[in-house]
């Protein structure tokens, strides 16, 4: 059998590119929980649940549900073997044929800016494509990209490549802080 292509002169308008996006992903949170406080939203969380979309019946179609290949998943559309990150940490094999353990985000190249110890930061360089932060940008070049969490990694696994700021929460330094 052949395959039809069928081309009519009749196509819809494209819609209008939003003016804002936001994503928010709440890591852990029991379904159904949003229509049970339903009545509880005002101000920009009841326009967000209003007028934005919201994936009540989404299903993560990957084996593991951990929450870097998670979030990444959600960031990109791809699969944890197509992003590169597969699991919170995993085994490489070195040179030599040694095995060393490591971590998806942390990287001894990095350090948390302003930090006067030092301390070794993160980075997503184990992220082997572009999500919707990258595309964003790609799309206009008046696009304005930023992410912020509660961690490092509800943060960078959202925004993999440099340019885009990304900030988390630091308890032990009491502030917001990036990687360099």
């Amino acid at each position: 059998m052949l395959p039809l292509l069928l081309l009519g002169g009749n196509h819809p308008a494209p819609a209008p590119r939003p003016a804002l996006a936001v994503l928010i992903v709440l890591d852990g949170l029991p379904g159904g929980l949003l229509e049970r406080y339903d009545s509880l939203f005002t101000g920009g969380f009841r326009r967000m649940h209003d007028e934005g979309f919201s994936f009540s019946s989404a299903m993560v179609d990957h084996a593991i549900t951990v929450s870097h290949a998670g979030h990444v998943t959600i960031a990109t559309g791809r699969f944890p073997a197509h992003h590169g990150i597969v699991d919170a940490a995993w085994y490489t094999l070195e040179p030599g044929g040694t095995r060393k353990f490591r971590d998806a985000l942390v990287d001894s190249a990095e350090h948390v800016v302003g930090d006067s110890a030092g301390r070794t930061s993160v980075s997503p360089r184990q992220v082997l494509t572009d999500g919707i932060a990258e595309w964003a940008g790609k799309a206009s070049a008046e696009s304005r990209v930023a992410a912020i969490g509660t961690g490092p990694y509800s943060s960078l696994l959202h925004v993999f490549h440099p340019g885009v700021p990304v900030f988390w929460y630091d308890g032990g330094a009491g502030r917001y802080v990036t990687s360099s």
